[in-house]
């Protein structure tokens, strides 16, 4: 079943992305290349299983899931490596964030991947208008053209001293 697959597959996101910031994080305590790199290797593995996960359902399905199991995660992995207990406010926030992850699976229980069984929604044809001509000719003209043109009205006159902005008078 896709779902089931869909689940097992954020999990493993959520894992992976877990894993590999713990993996950095202490590689950055303890100065440990090898850490640094399970850490590297973890997010390259991430990048493909979203690949795989982007298959079976939407982008926001997938992102929402998640973060949301990352953030679980991270809320434990502090509380039992790093000792530091969430607050009230971030246990409420966690558990109203879980209630959402659970309403928006139960909203669209058929994913919508490449691999979807659910047939897609018609789509209105887009109407065919006639091709619209392009210019040949600029129509705006250019810097040089617009000064010559002011040049040739001022010596032919055309220009007048009223047609200038008049200099503004000390208040």
């Amino acid at each position: 079943m896709d779902i089931a697959r869909l689940t097992l597959l954020i999990a493993a996101l959520a894992g992976l992305d877990l894993v590999g910031a713990v993996a950095l994080k202490e590689a950055s305590l303890r100065s440990s290349p090898p850490l640094m790199l399970a850490g590297v290797a973890c997010f390259i593995a991430l990048a493909g299983l979203l690949y795989f996960a982007l298959e079976l359902s939407e982008l926001t399905i997938v992102s929402l899931a998640w973060v949301v199991l990352y953030q679980i995660g991270a809320v434990l992995v502090d509380a039992v490596i790093y000792m530091q207990v969430p607050s009230r406010v971030q246990s409420l926030a966690l558990v109203v964030a879980l209630g959402a992850l659970v309403v928006a699976f139960l909203a669209d229980p058929a994913p919508q991947g490449k691999h979807s069984t659910k047939a897609p929604r018609p789509v209105a044809p887009m109407p065919v208008r006639a091709p619209v001509a392009l210019p040949t000719q600029r129509t705006w003209p250019t810097l040089e053209e617009r000064l010559r043109e002011r040049v040739a009205e001022r010596r032919q006159g055309a220009l007048t001293t009223a047609a200038l902005p008049r200099p503004r008078t000390g208040d």
